[in-house]
């Protein structure tokens, strides 16, 4: 006989509420977004937002974003589009810019908080000369990952080692239109608000002033592969090579520098006396960047030095250090080195999320208890608590989608409980209330809990080292385990935090040896390889000349592949090799 569910087909829930009023979701956001109405009435607010057309107008030199020289009626600019399709077969797109103001740091103490405008195109509402939807190729940009972020930033506290931060000045509009892309040149126009109007188009008896979009502009569904292309272009005229495996990384052998771009946000780490060379090849290939600073707050992230005593940080590693036994060499490392140390903070993000649940929930914030974790065992659930609609059913997604970027950065802790509660935001019942409530509680007395990362040993010494591991039919209602996965870099002086994850398994495991093996996998095959590859590369361009050049002789005698070889994204990589 085979055991079946009889509770029945719950119905997922039906969504409320304007989806695209801003209001609806900024609890789910980093920047607050703040309402047209209010911030028309707050001077700072509308300066900003001033500020941003007047950049835009100004941009490349005087020419703007888009060309106002162009400037003609919607309805002209839709007859010419349509006898160009006739004459070409090329499909002119239409579209139209909105503003938008949001306050950046809103968790912060008032001295750090900042208004930001925006003027975006309507990437929501594309359409062609007869009014269809506009069409665009299944190309994107490529991910910027957090792990890389962390990885730099363990490569700058290696021996001779140092990192800085540039941000690029308005970073798409830096690229123009079609940047990188094969075929012919799709023409865009965008509508201009009629707060924005030039006196002499309303002068020239014009009702819906169009004119033609010239560089990239934020909303725009290519816009970010076109700053992509932009940017790879001039990075690899200036000797910048991309590390195979990571579509955000790029390395500069002769000067051993690493570069990570996170969309607009430029990192650079390597040899200390090299970066300041490193910097000026960038900004001199064509990039528009910020003065470069130390590695300091990154994505929302509190990141600052800290001192971590010699006898401290081996008494973190003692539960890692049986792990490097095997590693031939490291048992001759000199332990109780002195290190270099980070840490990572998000304090007003988590107090701010507490908050939140606050609001929402209708409770005070002296009445969370304190909990030792911030999951529960679901044994302790009621059976009807799984059947009965959740009092957060509306609002869950606000809550879970904030702690969880906190999480993914800085509380890996907080993961489990988290992605098991995302899971179930369609079909929120009263048990995933409880299980966020114990979630809150544990975060209200643990805000501020941090992140910490040091290394004291050079790049041959340290090692990638992935944790993986599955709870067996953790699920009670679909008997699936989840695959959990922490990856370090681990060296005798050394332990340095990357990324952390937790993935609901797809298939249902019959043994717990299966769930970990579906967990190892993974672990392996979206962590494990790229950072394997990271490192062989960090320790080729920072390691010591004697022990490089030994591991090279090795890997050529060797009939072990490297990560390189290893990796399918390398230009190493042979799948007949390894592969029948």
């Amino acid at each position: 006989m085979i055991a079946t569910d009889q509770s029945g087909h719950r119905e997922k829930l039906a969504p409320v509420g304007n989806q695209l009023d801003p209001l609806i979701a900024w609890y789910s956001l980093v920047a607050k977004p703040i309402q047209r109405k209010l911030w028309a009435s707050m001077p700072k607010a509308q300066a900003a937002v001033d500020s941003e057309w007047a950049k835009l107008r100004a941009a490349d030199n005087g020419r703007g974003t888009w060309d106002e020289s162009t400037v003609t009626n919607y309805w002209d600019a839709q007859r010419q589009a349509k006898e160009k399709l006739e004459r070409t077969g090329v499909h002119t797109h239409f579209g139209s810019l909105f503003d938008l103001c949001v306050e950046k740091a809103s968790e912060l103490e008032e001295s750090k908080r900042r208004y930001k405008g925006r003027v975006v195109f309507g990437g929501h509402r594309i359409h062609d000369e007869f009014g269809l939807a506009a069409e665009f190729p299944e190309q994107g940009s490529g991910a910027s990952m957090i792990s890389a972020s962390k990885l730099c930033d363990a490569v700058a506290m290696l021996p001779g080692c140092d990192g800085e931060q540039s941000d690029a000045t308005s970073a798409y509009t830096q690229s123009k239109l079609g940047t990188g892309m094969k075929g012919p040149y799709i023409v865009t126009w965008v509508e201009i608000p009629k707060s924005q109007w030039r006196p002499e188009w309303a002068k020239a008896g014009m009702t819906r002033p169009c004119c033609q979009l010239r560089l990239s502009l934020y909303g725009h569904p290519m816009s970010g592969k076109y700053w992509e292309n932009h940017f790879t272009e001039k990075l690899l005229k200036c000797g910048f090579e991309p590390l195979p495996g990571w579509e955000c990384l790029f390395f500069h052998r002769p000067l051993k520098l690493i570069l990570s771009v996170y969309v607009d946000d430029f990192k650079l780490v390597g040899k200390a006396e090299n970066l300041k060379q490193g910097w000026d090849l960038i900004t001199n290939s064509g990039l528009v960047l910020d003065p470069p600073t130390p590695l300091g707050d990154y994505l929302g992230c509190g990141q600052f030095p800290v001192h971590i005593p010699p006898a401290e940080a081996q008494r973190r590693l003692d539960q890692v250090r049986p792990l490097l036994q095997d590693v031939e060499g490291q048992s001759e490392v000199k332990t109780g080195k002195p290190v270099q140390a980070i840490r990572y903070n998000m304090f007003g993000f988590f107090r701010q999320c507490v908050e939140v649940y606050c609001e929402l929930a209708n409770v005070k914030p002296e009445s969370l208890r304190k909990v030792a974790t911030p999951g529960m065992d679901d044994h302790q659930l009621k059976p009807e608590d799984f059947e009965v609609e959740g009092l957060l059913s509306k609002d869950a997604a606000k809550i879970i989608m904030k702690t969880l970027y906190g999480a993914r950065l800085v509380r890996f802790e907080l993961l489990w409980p988290i992605c098991s509660s995302a899971r179930q935001v369609s079909k929120w019942t009263r048990a995933c209330d409880k299980r966020l409530h114990r979630l809150i509680c544990y975060i209200h007395h643990t805000e501020d809990h941090s992140l910490e990362s040091f290394v004291g040993d050079d790049a041959q010494h340290c090692h990638p080292v992935l944790f993986s591991d599955a709870d067996f039919a953790g699920d009670m209602v679909t008997a699936k385990s989840t695959s959990g996965c922490y990856l370090a870099i681990v060296g005798p002086n050394t332990f340095a935090p990357i990324t952390a994850s937790c993935t609901k398994q797809t298939c249902v495991s019959h043994s717990s040896i299966a769930s970990e093996i579906v967990a190892a996998e993974r672990g392996i095959r979206t962590e494990g390889l790229q950072a394997l590859a990271f490192w062989e590369l960090v320790t080729e361009l920072l390691g010591t000349n004697q022990l490089t050049k030994a591991a090279k002789q090795a890997e050529t005698s060797s009939p072990n592949p490297s990560a390189l070889e290893l990796n399918p994204y390398s230009e190493r990589f042979d799948p007949g090799k390894y592969f029948a």
